[in-house]
C-alpha cells in the first residue's frame, strides 16, 4: 500500500521535533505507509531550519519521509492529513511557574 501523509508541525523548532519524526519514520515503515511528508512552521524561522536541517539528516536512514520548511501557518496546515503544534512557553516560564504555584496552593 503506498499512501501519502502530510503531517503539519506547528512550533516547527521546538527541541521535540527531531524525536517525533524519527518515531513517524519508524511507524510509517512498520505499517507499510512509504511516503510521508512534514511541513514545519515557526515563528522563529532560524530556529526551524536548524530542526529541519537535523530532521533530514535523520531521516537519510528512512526512504518514507520527506522533511519541508515552509514560510506560513496555513502553508503548512492546508491538506494536512495530522497536525501537532508545540508551543514554547520559555519568555513565560516565571509566570507559568507561578500559576502552578497558586494551583498547588488551592488543591
Amino acid at each position: 500500500m503506498d499512501l501519502s501523509t502530510k503531517i503539519a508541525y506547528i512550533g516547527g523548532g521546538s527541541r521535540f521535533v527531531p524525536s517525533i519524526a524519527h518515531g513517524i519514520a519508524d511507524s510509517m515503515k512498520n505499517e507499510g505507509l512509504y511516503n510521508a511528508n512534514i511541513c514545519l512552521y515557526d515563528i522563529d524561522r532560524e530556529r526551524a531550519e536548524y530542526i529541519a536541517q537535523y530532521c533530514r539528516l535523520l531521516s537519510t536512514h528512512s526512504t518514507s519521509i520527506k522533511i519541508d520548511l515552509v514560510n506560513s501557518q496555513n502553508e503548512a496546515l492546508e491538506g494536512a492529513d495530522l497536525v501537532f503544534a508545540s508551543i514554547g512557553l520559555w519568555n513565560d516560564i516565571g509566570k507559568v511557574n507561578k500559576a502552578l504555584d497558586a494551583m498547588d496552593s488551592v488543591i
